[in-house]
């Protein structure tokens, strides 16, 4: 494995590092009112910096999406990290639909066009290490709030930095 210069280590700890999910996911199987699905799995502590889905595919349907975060060792019930976004009907690719950071009633917001881009306010810290000093296991979550997708695709990306020893985050999807 090669070694990072400095720049890109110091790079990784201001900005973040970025996990990617497959690309072009339906949007009618993340963002529906019945279900919540898991896009991220987090092991240990980390600093959330961005949460985000690419739009890829124009979408459609009145679904708002929110995102979540639940422990699953230990089983800690699901936490909103924001509120309810605004609908992403007729939403066109390189639109993006994000957590803004914040409080958890902040709701979160989509940017398009393009060549626009939402960055988050204040970080969240997510996850944990029991007294033990064994890592919480959980995920980020996603749903449609109060409708489903009814088409497009989507891409979700998350920027994070460690906090605890061993903390990472992988794609669910």
């Amino acid at each position: 494995m090669a070694k990072k210069s400095t720049r890109e280590a110091v790079g990784d700890l201001k900005r973040g590092l970025v996990v990617r999910t497959t690309e072009n996911l339906e949007a009618t199987d993340y963002w529906l009112t019945a279900d919540t699905a898991t896009i991220f799995n987090v092991f240990g502590r980390i600093r959330l910096m961005g949460l985000y889905a690419l739009i890829t595919e124009t979408m459609a349907g009145a679904a708002q999406p929110n995102y979540a975060y639940v422990s699953t060792t230990p089983v800690i019930a699901k936490a909103d990290i924001c509120a309810v976004v605004a609908s992403i009907n007729a939403k066109v690719p390189g639109d993006s639909v994000a957590w803004l950071g914040g409080t958890v009633a902040t709701a979160g917001g989509i940017a398009g066009p393009p060549m626009m881009a939402i960055c988050p306010g204040a970080n969240f810290i997510i996850g944990g290490v029991a007294a033990d000093g064994t890592s919480f296991i959980g995920g980020i979550t996603t749903d449609g709030s109060i409708a489903d997708a009814t088409d497009g695709n989507i891409t979700f990306y998350i920027e994070y930095v460690p906090l605890s020893d061993g903390a990472y985050v992988t794609a669910a999807v």
